[in-house]
């Protein structure tokens, strides 16, 4: 028996969520034939999709799941067969209301009890103290091509929250014909909400709010660095009364936890030893930090779990992002400075008037150096690039404490500046001529302010030397760096001369070599790589550092030697910025200059064309010489 179903039944399903148990499509859907011609593309379709968010009389909070998808391929079915639901079972409850799958003919066939086995997740298996977060499996029983696979489930929190807080972003890789979102605050309590991104204001209904979305397109995911909520239709809402309030227990938390402690001493001591600016021993301490604890790829959200002492954190030596920060608090400290911690959003739609914690992502650790200033430390990689130009138009809580350039001791929001092209460049200036027998000697220099500065980066590795070295080994296939002079370096940028040789392949008459114009140092540090030339649109956008990269190559010719090809020359001006590339030959001297200027911080879908066609007028990059 085909099963129907109409935009006015989900309209009534959506109100009847307001409802004390919200009711759910259980045996009417579309028919198959209906749903594959209106999306003829699709691999699946969601059909339905909720979220209830409820506080009980205790203060525990519950959130029910519901969703129903038609499959119609094998990824679909790879995708959706085997749902994953990740609780935290040491202070949560799960329930599976409902595991069913409605076949194509009219028949449904529910979970076997032996459909549904707990695991721990793969990231975590190495990791004890994080064991209590697991991975209910439910595998549908009855999969086909065609059938639509329903799930409904609650997870419930076992102890009272102090708030209420989430944020949804409404994306999909597959279509979706429905979806809702109902938050119920406890009685007496205010709750505060923000629609973002063409999201719809919420109806209000029995001391409910109700979100409707209908026909969301589907997407391919691509990571451009972008937040998805800065983009899509979201909502956030919460129960706090102020940022200061909310962020504050989280504060009270992280100092809690960040206590010194005797196991750190001995070592710290050594990694100071011999150091005498407050810079070095800080970022010593943090190299000291990173090598203490191996990472994890924490499958829960960043404030998701309650952080572990710092003590505990170093004597297992594995840390959750949030743990990190921890750990390198307490070193900060046990060495004598006094870090303060501070959490980056994930993306821009941070609201004053609506606190809702769950918009932030990274924990960061914030440290005054006398010699330096504030030194934003990220306790999980190494302090290579100033954090400023990652976080730019992004915005931090400061959790209280000394900053260099804001002083608060309680907990405050601050939005950090968007970047110009002109406070961030890479040029690249190249002089080659015949050096001795099959190759050609090249002298040259380098640039480099803002986000492409190496002062930071060549001091966390092998130092400069090792930075210039390995940057000259991606010019011309593999050339190799004979000597370097700093003319300058600071925090603010460098220059950088340099030799180096290129050996010549062993060639006869006729034959040819074909070399690439090499990039500015350090391009990717701007994002480039993001915008893909093979793509001729892109779903996402797309983050860059608003930038110029410069290049200008001179090759003095061997004798015996002409030139084949040289990359055109090209003028491109466009919304996200502009290309140039000129050539000049006299007598045996050839030269190539590309400029590159990216005036974008984000590139829009719609400006995804712009951005790529200035990288494509700039893509052919080749230098071909003939032996005569």
């Amino acid at each position: 028996m085909k099963r129907f179903i109409l935009f006015g039944m989900l309209a009534a399903l959506a109100a009847s969520l307001a409802a004390a148990e919200p009711a759910a499509p259980r045996t009417a859907f579309p028919g198959y034939a209906e749903t594959a011609a209106k999306h003829p593309n699709a691999d699946a379709v969601v059909l339905y999709d909720s979220l209830v968010v409820s506080v009980d009389g205790g203060g525990r909070v519950s959130r029910r799941y519901h969703r129903a998808v038609m499959l119609f391929t094998d990824n679909a079915i790879n995708r959706y067969g085997d749902p994953r639901i990740l609780f935290d079972a040491g202070g949560e409850t799960l329930d599976i209301l409902a595991a069913r799958v409605h076949m194509r003919d009219g028949s449904a066939a529910d979970a076997k009890r032996n459909s549904l086995n707990r695991t721990t997740p793969f990231s975590l298996d190495l990791a004890p103290d994080y064991t209590d977060w697991q991975e209910m499996v439910v595998t549908h029983v009855g999969i086909e091509k065609g059938c639509v696979a329903e799930l409904e489930y609650t997870i419930a929190g076992g102890a009272a929250s102090p708030r209420l807080g989430g944020v949804v972003v409404f994306s999909s890789e597959d279509p979706v014909e429905l979806r809702v979102l109902v938050v119920r605050p406890p009685a007496g309590a205010e709750l505060k909400a923000l629609s973002m991104n063409g999201a719809p204001e919420p109806q209000r209904s029995a001391g409910s709010w109700i979100w409707t979305v209908r026909d969301l397109p589907g997407r391919t995911p691509f990571d451009g660095g972008v937040w998805e909520g800065d983009y899509f239709p979201a909502v956030c809402y919460g129960t706090a009364r102020s940022w200061e309030e909310a962020l504050s227990e989280i504060a009270a938390d992280l100092a809690a936890a960040s206590d010194p402690f005797p196991a750190a001493e001995g070592p710290i001591r050594g990694a100071l030893e011999g150091l005498s600016t407050d810079e070095e021993k800080i970022l010593a301490v943090h190299r000291l930090a990173l090598e203490s604890a191996r990472g994890i790829s924490a499958p829960f959200a960043l404030l998701a779990s309650s952080p572990r002492p710092a003590a505990r954190v170093y004597d297992t030596g594995y840390a959750s992002p949030i743990d990190r920060a921890v750990l390198l608090a307490s070193m900060l400290r046990t060495a004598g400075f006094e870090p303060a911690f501070v959490l980056a959003s994930a993306g821009r739609a941070v609201s004053n008037d609506v606190p809702v914690p769950e918009l932030f992502a990274k924990a960061l650790v914030s440290v005054v150096a006398k010699d330096a200033g504030e030194l934003l430390l990220d306790p999980a990689a190494p302090f290579e690039r100033d954090p400023s130009f990652a976080l730019a138009g992004k915005t931090i809580a400061r959790l209280g404490g000394k900053a260099s350039s804001d002083f608060a001791k309680r907990p405050h929001l601050v939005m950090l500046p968007a970047h110009g092209p002109a406070e961030s460049r890479s040029s690249l200036e190249l002089d080659l001529a015949p050096g001795e027998a099959g190759t050609l000697a090249g002298t040259g220099r380098a640039v480099l302010t803002g986000v492409f500065s190496p002062y930071h980066l060549a001091r966390s590795g092998g130092g400069l030397e090792e930075y210039v070295a390995t940057r000259v080994k991606l010019l011309f296939g593999g050339a190799e760096l004979s000597g370097w002079n700093p003319r300058s370096l600071d925090r603010r940028g460098g220059e950088i001369d340099f030799t180096f040789t290129v050996k010549l392949p062993d060639t006869k008459p006729g034959e040819r070599i074909y070399l690439r114009l090499p990039r500015a140092f350090d391009a990717a540090a701007a994002g480039v790589e993001r915008v893909r030339l093979e793509r001729s649109s892109s779903p996402d956008p797309i983050a860059l550092v608003p930038c110029v990269l410069e290049v200008s190559c001179s090759i003095e010719l061997p004798a015996g030697w002409k030139t084949v090809a040289l990359p055109p020359a090209v003028s491109v001006r466009t919304d996200a910025g502009e290309a140039v590339a000129s050539t000049e030959s006299a007598g045996s001297k050839r030269s190539v200059r590309t400029k590159l200027l990216l005036e974008r911080d984000v590139v829009t879908p719609a400006l995804f064309g712009s951005a790529r066609s200035l990288l494509a007028a700039l893509a052919d990059d080749r230098i071909v010489l003939e032996r005569e």
